[in-house]
């Protein structure tokens, strides 16, 4: 979907210029209209997780819409060994 490879680049692209090197992919929720979002990064690990949430949905604000905000249902922060678990 345009909106998801969006949001996607962008939080790439937010995160780099962040000085955060990051893996994203996304999955589309089975029987909906739902997608979530996992976002990986090695230096993650020195944020707590409400720091992570706060700078993706951050980036992710400035693309998404009223119309479109809900086909995110989430963004995952995670390390790649929390990825793992």
């Amino acid at each position: 979907m345009k909106i998801i490879n969006q949001v996607k680049d962008a939080l790439y692209n937010g995160l780099l210029s962040a000085g955060i090197e990051s893996k994203i992919k996304s999955e589309k929720i089975k029987n909906l209209n739902l997608y979530r979002i996992i976002v990986m990064a090695p230096k993650f690990k020195k944020l707590d997780y409400s720091e992570r949430q706060h700078l993706v949905w951050r980036i992710a604000d400035r693309i998404l819409t009223d119309d479109n905000y809900l086909l995110v249902c989430s963004i995952f922060t995670l390390t790649e060994e929390e990825e793992k678990e």
